[in-house]
Formats: C-alpha cells, sequence, structure tokens
C-alpha cells in the first residue's frame, strides 16, 4: 500500500521515484472529505477563475487580469488554493482542475477580450494533459493569443529550459506572451531570464512587502535596471497599500498587482464594473 501511494506521488510530480511521506497521509479523514469536495468540483465543473487586476504605472489604469483558481462546496463556500491545491496533486487531481481552469479561462478572453494571465509550473508544461489544451485552443481561435499570457513559476525544479524554450517558442507563434512568476525567491537567477524569452517578469511580494528597507530597495533596483536593459516589463506583487505603491513607482516598476490595486473578483464583477463606466 505505502509503495503504491509513493509510486502514485511519483506520476503526479513526473519523477522516476518517490519516498513515502507519512506526513502527507495524516488525517485521513479530513484527507477524504476535502478529496470528495475536490471531485464534486471536478464532476459540476465548479472549478472558477477569479480575477486580480493589474495596473499599468504610467497610465494609471488596470490592463490585464491574473486568473486565480477558485473551489466551492455545495453551500457556494469559496475555497482558496492553499486549502486545496496540495491535496488535489496528492490524489492526483490536480490534472482535471488545472484543464477545467483553462477552458473557463479561454472562454472568458473569447466573450470578453480582456488580457488574461494564468499560471504554469514545470511539470504543467511537460504534461501533455495540460500544454496540449492551451495549444490545442490557441489553434482553434488563432486572434485571442494576444490576449494571453503564461506566467511560468521561476522555480529550481526546472531542469530542460529547452522543452520550456520549445513550448514558449510554440506558444509565442499565436502571440501569446509570458511572464517569469515570483521572481526573487529561491532559485532567483539572472541567467534562468536569459535562458528564456520572456516579456515580463514578476518581483516577488516578499520582496515588495519590504521595499521600504534599503538592502531590498537595493536588490529590487537591479532587477529593475537588468529587466529594463534587456527590454522586459517589470510587475510587482502584493502592492499592498498606498506607501508601497509609491515606493513601486518611483522605482520605475511597469505595473502593480495587489489588494491595493484589486482584490480577486468574479469575471461578473469586472464586466459589471465596466458597463457602470
Amino acid at each position: 500500500m505505502y509503495a503504491e501511494k509513493a509510486l502514485n506521488n511519483a506520476k503526479q510530480d513526473f519523477e522516476t521515484f518517490k519516498f513515502f511521506d507519512s506526513n502527507l497521509y495524516k488525517n485521513e479523514a479530513f484527507n477524504n472529505n476535502l478529496v470528495d469536495l475536490i471531485k464534486y468540483n471536478i464532476e459540476q465543473k465548479k472549478v472558477e477563475p477569479h480575477f486580480q487586476a493589474i495596473s499599468c504605472n504610467n497610465h494609471n489604469k488596470v490592463v490585464k487580469y491574473e486568473a486565480l483558481m477558485r473551489l466551492f462546496d455545495e453551500d457556494g463556500n469559496m475555497l482558496l488554493p492553499a486549502a486545496f491545491l496540495e491535496k488535489a496533486k496528492n490524489y492526483r487531481l490536480y490534472n482535471k482542475l488545472m484543464q477545467i481552469l483553462i477552458n473557463k479561462v479561454f472562454d472568458v478572453i473569447m466573450r470578453h477580450r480582456i488580457h488574461v494571465s494564468i499560471n504554469l509550473e514545470y511539470n504543467d508544461i511537460i504534461n501533455p494533459l495540460i500544454s496540449d489544451i492551451i495549444i490545442s485552443r490557441l489553434v482553434q481561435q488563432d486572434d485571442i493569443g494576444m490576449y494571453l499570457t503564461i506566467e511560468i513559476l521561476e522555480s529550481e525544479r526546472i531542469k530542460n529550459f529547452d522543452v520550456i524554450n520549445d513550448f514558449i517558442l510554440r506558444v509565442k507563434a499565436y502571440q501569446v506572451s509570458i511572464a517569469i512568476d515570483d521572481f526573487g525567491t529561491g532559485f532567483s537567477n539572472y541567467e534562468y531570464i536569459l535562458k528564456l524569452n520572456v516579456d515580463y517578469l514578476k518581483i516577488d511580494g516578499s520582496l515588495i512587502q519590504k521595499i521600504d528597507q534599503e538592502i531590498y530597495m537595493n536588490l529590487i533596483k537591479s532587477i529593475v535596471m537588468f529587466c529594463g536593459k534587456q527590454n522586459i516589463k517589470t510587475i510587482a506583487e502584493y502592492v499592498s497599500d498606498l506607501k508601497i505603491q509609491r515606493y513601486v513607482k518611483a522605482l520605475g516598476i511597469d505595473y502593480s498587482q495587489g489588494y491595493y490595486i484589486q482584490k480577486p473578483v468574479s469575471i461578473e464583477k469586472i464586466v459589471g464594473e465596466k458597463s457602470e463606466t
């Protein structure tokens, strides 16, 4: 039984082997309830994207949105990814969630012609169940690629840059933009950026939240300067208040995202706000 669980985890993570970790299987009753809820969302296609605005700092105007996954229980209460994402991966349900999410994001782009970004991990890109959906939707509607940005999570788990670049070339043929997400944590390496043909770099919120401290300000300055020379636009994550936003603008960061700009909302709310204006 333990070997089978380890094997399932290895398959989920596209790894050649995996050690069994008993910590993953504590509180089985809670796990089962959560797994049932994830399955319910998949079966009923209740997986929904909520959208967080990204504002252009030169024009003080929302120009795009990031799609964030949300699940719902039978009473309509919303679940955030922190509550379910790891469980979905452990129980091999993550791919089905992503397939529903990606298709719904494309449907929103088609219907409303707004610029939306979606997050992909390295394992998403090397997984044909996910990457092929993106390519097939771009092929079916080849005029909507200009409205899509794919955010690739900056991670030490990227083992094959040729595979990533091949995927980037395929989607860029349809005018899709590419962003590196969460830059400034963990593996962060400028060579990483030079290996990939990217359009945007998102500066991690852990740095932006400390932007008023000299050491972090200098680090952010170096990132902005590097990106400027490479013709890469910068986006500040976790801009939570006016003070941070003023620092972000003063450092010449191109875009801002965070609760100060807008909390994630449904597409219905965005469409309603646009119609009112």
